[in-house]
Order: structure tokens, then sequence, then C-alpha cells
């Protein structure tokens, strides 16, 4: 399922913190792919949200700058598709609800077994950014740790 959604004069953040409670509440794992693009110089998005839970299905908020307070949203399972009533409706409820948020459109498909190297390429890119993450988040304690330690050096 894809659809897109408007929500004008919205703030970035509210929005972001609202789809991370959203998608954990759901049971997903969350992983803020705007964060490493910046981290990395990049500006593509401006929220690229994804949702990764134990039965390898991905929810994907995203939106680009130009497009300012438009989003899209998508939802997507192992193939063959396996549609799931529950989680679909959730997110519309949420777009809707939740957030306030005016639904444009909607679609959905069905995925053969034949793309199934395709989703497993999809999985593999985010568990990747996952791991990337967690390096850079590490890495920020560190600093943290070391900064703390050369202040009390300087006591």
């Amino acid at each position: 399922m894809t659809f897109f959604f408007d929500c004008q004069g919205k703030d970035r953040a509210v929005l972001e913190g609202d789809i991370t409670k959203f998608l954990m509440s759901e049971g997903f794992r969350v992983l803020n792919e705007r964060q490493i693009e910046r981290a990395h110089g990049f500006n593509i998005f401006d929220i690229h949200i994804s949702g990764f839970d134990v039965k390898r299905g991905i929810i994907e908020f995203m939106s680009f700058p130009p497009a300012a307070g438009s989003y899209s949203v998508r939802f997507i399972s192992p193939p063959p598709t396996q549609h799931s009533a529950q989680i679909e409706e959730a997110i519309l409820t949420f777009a809707r609800n939740n957030l306030e948020c005016e639904i444009r459109q909607r679609s959905g498909g069905e995925n053969g077994i034949e793309v199934t190297n395709f989703y497993n390429s999809e999985v593999k890119r985010i568990e990747g950014l996952f791991r990337e993450l967690a390096k850079m988040n590490q890495g920020s304690e560190n600093r943290v740790r070391h900064d703390i330690k050369r202040v009390a050096r300087w006591k």
C-alpha cells in the first residue's frame, strides 16, 4: 500500500517525533534515514523515516524538500504480498486523525515471488543503515565521554 497526504504548516521535528512514536507503538524498529543523510552532508529528503518489524514488513514515510507539507507512505511486506488490513488502517488513521492531514491518493498492488531478490536487497539496505546509525551514535557517545574526561582534567 502506498498513499500520499498533505500536512501544511506542520513542524518537521514534531512530525518526525509523532511518526517515530507511531511506528514504535505498532512494533516497528525505527530508523531516521534523514539523520544519516545529514551526517554525510546530504539533504535529499525533508523527512525519511523507516520502520522495520519482526515479520520483515517495512513502513516508510518520506517527503522531499521542494514539496513541503506533502508526504508519502508505503507499507511493503515480503513477497508474495501479504496485506495487513490492521496495519494499513492504522497508518491511514494515524495520518488522518493523529497528524490531522488530508489523504490525497491511495494505491495498492501485488508483488509476486519473483521480486524476492529486490525485496531482500531493500531489507539489507535498511539493516545496514541501522548498523551505520548505531556506529554513529556510539561515536557520539565516545566523543562525549572523551570531552567529559578532558574537562575533568582541567579542573
